[in-house]
């Protein structure tokens, strides 16, 4: 099985989580609302690679994020090792670079989200921790 490892990301603004629509052509959740996020490089850490596809995706620098978990997820036969990060600080204006569409959620509406382990990362976080 082939391994992929990848970040994720929740940008956190005014109580509210931005998700994408992904791009029809996408092979993995096309045009479906997920948690942006991205591969990372090859002798790169998930924290580089964080501050790095912000910028690919969004045009926006992080200033602010921190770690909030680790999901597993294998689609097609490719495990997805996938490290989890909050934004809360970032410089510049949002764009969407990557995807069809970008807009702001309520946390409570996360199961509107394709993919589980972007739904439990959200849950878990943001309801599970407040216990």
């Amino acid at each position: 099985m082939t391994t992929v490892p990848c970040v994720g990301f929740i940008l956190f603004k005014d109580n509210k989580i931005l998700v994408e629509r992904r791009k029809k052509e996408k092979k993995v959740y096309p045009f479906c609302i997920t948690l942006p996020g991205g591969k990372i490089d090859e002798n790169e850490t998930s924290e580089q690679a964080i501050i790095r596809e912000v910028k690919e995706e969004f045009d926006v620098t992080v200033k602010k994020f921190k770690y909030i978990g680790h999901k597993k997820e294998i689609i097609n036969n490719i495990l997805f090792p996938i490290d989890y990060f909050l934004v809360t600080e970032w410089t510049g204006e949002i764009k969407c670079l990557e995807a069809d569409e970008l807009f702001w959620i309520k946390p409570e509406e996360y199961k509107m989200i394709a993919s589980s382990v972007d739904k439990e990362i959200i849950k878990e976080h943001f309801f599970l921790t407040r216990l």
